[in-house]
């Protein structure tokens, strides 16, 4: 539960920050500049192969979690890029249980 309150708080500052880029079409403007993609464990086959494409592309980082719209309170949210690298290292860190 405390993984989830830490994500759902750094997500929350990209957010309000303006460093949450919502939606694969969002992410696909934005090229470049989003250094970690997050991608719901519930998203479709199809948003998963577009969403590692477009990782590859862009040398962002692709972490999959359960519940992203839960944890950024966004409904049927599946996938979300960060375009901050400080916000984006700290959520691969807790997501990778590295911290």
């Amino acid at each position: 539960m405390e993984i989830n309150n830490r994500l759902s708080g750094l997500l929350s500052i990209a957010r309000k920050g303006k460093f949450a880029v919502i939606g694969l079409d969002n992410i696909k403007k934005h090229v470049g500049k989003c250094n970690l993609i997050l991608i719901c464990s519930s998203a479709s086959d199809n948003l998963k192969k577009e969403s590692k494409y477009y990782s590859e592309k862009f040398g962002a980082e692709l972490l999959e979690t359960e519940s992203l719209e839960k944890l950024i309170k966004i409904d049927n949210c599946k996938i979300v890029g960060i375009n901050n690298l400080g916000i984006a290292s700290s959520i691969g860190k807790i997501l990778r249980g590295e911290n």
